[in-house]
């Protein structure tokens, strides 16, 4: 048996919602996270991206009832598969901020909001 490759960072699976877009875009696109690591992410996305664009992703995770942090990052995709559904590696360029931001009940997403999406299924 050959030895893997050791990667970088630990990675840990997360299923959390995230925008992303490319770093001259105004618009956010809507994401689903795969694994996330301090140096980067896997996610699934319906809008495709290509190895060597450069992108900003916003992901969210609720951390109290009432607030979310949200990781922001600014990164390029590494690599791309493209079956069942467009999947990509971004590597982050910088540190991750972490910014808090209250939510109302009317702004967090539902269950059955992100299970309308589809994304990464």
């Amino acid at each position: 048996m050959e030895p893997t490759a050791k990667r970088r960072a630990n990675r840990y699976g997360v299923n959390w919602s995230m925008r992303i877009r490319h770093i001259d875009e105004n618009s956010w696109h809507t994401a689903r996270t795969v694994n996330l690591s301090v140096t980067g992410v896997l996610l699934h996305a319906r809008r495709r991206y290509h190895v060597g664009d450069r992108v900003e992703v916003e992901i969210d995770f609720f951390t109290k009832p009432h607030a979310n942090t949200i990781i922001a990052g600014v990164g390029h995709v590494i690599r791309e598969a493209h079956s069942p559904s467009p999947t990509f590696a971004i590597q982050f360029l910088q540190e991750c901020e972490f910014t808090r931001k209250p939510v109302t009940l009317d702004d967090a997403p539902s269950t059955r909001e992100v299970a309308a999406r589809g994304i990464g299924r």
